[in-house]
């Protein structure tokens, strides 16, 4: 088996699992592992097991971790995530050490959707007051939080691509039409006006890049990827939104021979 396929059955078998299934992690993580990110946020880190997972994959240790939730919500909401900021550091760091990751994780307890009022007495997002002078640019964001409100969770995107470095990938985790189908409507709003472009559809979880980031590359290297286990990719297509070429990635969900039985252990 190869290192991914080591890490996906650790997973399968009852490791710290994040809550995508893996027909949507696996294609995101491939795709991650040719684009090499360096900063690392997840906007609704929940109990960290995305990130966790992203490390062992990349197996960098200059890669920077960073991840922002709400302990004032109900964590009995949310499967997986501890009662508050201290058990999460606690669990990270128990997670670092089974693996033997030495990545920097950086977590933060605040609500992304608190409006306070600026100096002009103008509404700004805390996300964005939170790192307003902080030099961190962010290569790699991924939105998993916020449901309800297009609006809401488009402001939230503007103030995430205000810290993008100048090429980077943006997630939005659960954009099936039976979850949080708010948050791929706010994106492809994005795209439509010209703020991103599409890169990657999975039935649940989509990526999106700088509208100059030429991928054309980083498509063909994901095309040769040769130990896909969970999925396949779609024929190619030529996809035009709002009147724009644009290539992308699609995959189906898919188990090959290959997929993994549950230990009797």
């Amino acid at each position: 088996m190869t290192p991914k396929q080591v890490i996906l059955y650790d997973i399968y078998n009852g490791g710290h699992k994040p809550q995508s299934t893996l027909e949507c992690l696996e294609p995101v993580m491939d795709v991650l592992s040719i684009f090499k990110p360096k900063n690392v946020l997840e906007v609704g880190l929940g109990g960290a097991a995305w990130s966790i997972l992203l490390a062992r994959l990349q197996k960098d240790p200059s890669i920077n971790f960073y991840g922002i939730d709400n302990f004032d919500l109900d964590s009995s909401v949310f499967k997986g995530r501890p009662d508050n900021i201290n058990e999460l550091i606690r669990l990270v760091d128990k997670q670092k050490m089974l693996y033997n990751i030495p990545n920097e994780f950086k977590i933060y307890d605040f609500d992304v959707t608190s409006q306070p009022l600026d100096k002009n007495g103008e509404p700004y997002s805390l996300l964005l007051s939170h790192f307003r002078n902080k030099d961190i640019k962010y290569d790699c964001i991924r939105l998993d939080c916020l449901c309800q409100d297009v609006k809401q969770i488009k402001s939230i995107l503007y103030h995430c691509l205000e810290h993008t470095t100048d090429e980077f990938i943006l997630l939005i985790d659960d954009i099936g039409a039976n979850e949080c189908v708010n948050r791929f409507i706010a994106a492809m709003e994005l795209v439509k006006e010209g703020k991103i472009k599409p890169l990657l559809f999975t039935p649940s979880e989509a990526a999106f890049t700088n509208i100059f980031f030429e991928t054309s590359n980083l498509i063909n290297a994901f095309d040769l990827i040769e130990d896909k286990i969970y999925y396949e990719t779609r024929p190619y297509i030529d996809f035009h939104y709002y009147g724009k070429h644009t290539p992308i990635i699609r995959t189906i969900n898919c188990r090959k021979e290959i997929s993994f039985k549950k230990s009797s252990k």
